[in-house]
């Protein structure tokens, strides 16, 4: 009986239930595609990799950006305010000189 599960064993071409088929051979032997395949995959995992870090660097740039964005905008709002004071005082300035203007004729 177990010379006949040996065979069994080195025959069978579906997997029983729970277990995952792998040809025995191919663990031993690779083949050219099995070779093939463990390479492009590498590839696609180092790949990943790089790409991975590098959308990090450009996150990292992307917070720069707004925290650049964010201070140009409050620089803004500041020139924005102290402009519109020299704008007030200057229209009293004309106020004060054509009501004196105004009343003089």
């Amino acid at each position: 009986m177990l010379n006949s599960q040996a065979k069994d064993d080195r025959f069978r071409t579906y997997p029983h239930p729970g277990e995952e088929f792998i040809p025995k051979k191919s663990i031993k032997h690779p083949t050219r595609y099995q070779k093939i395949m463990k390479r492009l995959i590498k590839r696609y995992v180092l790949k990943a990799q790089v790409d991975r870090e590098s959308d990090e660097v450009n996150e990292g740039e992307l917070k720069e950006i707004k925290q650049d964005i964010s201070s140009l905008r409050y620089e803004l709002l500041e020139e924005k305010s102290d402009a519109a004071g020299e704008l007030a005082l200057l229209i009293q300035q004309l106020g004060d000189k054509f009501g004196k203007n105004t009343m003089r004729h």
